[in-house]
């Protein structure tokens, strides 16, 4: 039986004086024939494992991300500028239900990032450490706008709505939940 090493560094939070005294870089002597544990992310990785044993790490990151939008009150969102063409990420309200989101731009039309939607209409959301990427729409007729401000409404308190989107409310946004293919 072979006996294996392992580097390992000494962090730096030692003090000046004990840096002096123990190199940087020493082993420590560790026998193989120890059982190991399993890591974490193995650990993880059989529980996520389909029955014909093919991983669903996509499964698992699109649970994370339909989690997010169910227990989240605002989401990040970057849209592409118009006229200079860089990312701009900034927080938004949201409504999501079933594989749709609507977004209100709490100046209507006007607002900045609703333009720039207009022009480009890819959007990137960010919840967490997981991003995706989706095509939005702009909704502009009457009653499907006044559906989506219903449905703000539902959610986070018509006083609320009515004091921090001034309005005009004319336009809504509609993201379908399907990744943009690249």
């Amino acid at each position: 039986m072979q006996t294996r090493f392992r580097r390992v560094k000494v962090s730096k939070g030692f003090r000046r004086s004990m840096r002096k005294k123990v190199p940087l870089d020493f082993w420590i002597k560790r026998d193989s024939a120890e059982p190991r544990r399993k890591s974490v992310r193995a650990r993880l990785s059989a529980l996520t494992e389909r029955r014909d044993g093919e991983q669903s790490e996509e499964m698992m990151a699109e649970d994370r991300f339909a989690r997010g939008l169910k227990n989240r009150r605002q989401i990040a969102i970057t849209v592409v500028g118009r006229r200079t063409g860089r990312r701009i990420t900034l927080p938004v309200w949201f409504v999501s239900q079933e594989d749709m989101l609507w977004l209100l731009p709490v100046h209507g039309s006007k607002t900045q990032w609703y333009r720039n939607l207009l022009a480009n209409p890819t959007v990137t959301i960010k919840i967490e450490k997981e991003r995706r990427t989706f095509r939005a729409s702009a909704l502009k007729g009457a009653s499907s706008v006044r559906q989506v401000v219903r449905r703000f409404r539902d959610k986070y308190a018509p006083e609320t709505i009515t004091r921090l989107y001034p309005g005009p409310l004319n336009v809504a946004v509609k993201v379908k939940l399907q990744q943009v293919g690249f």
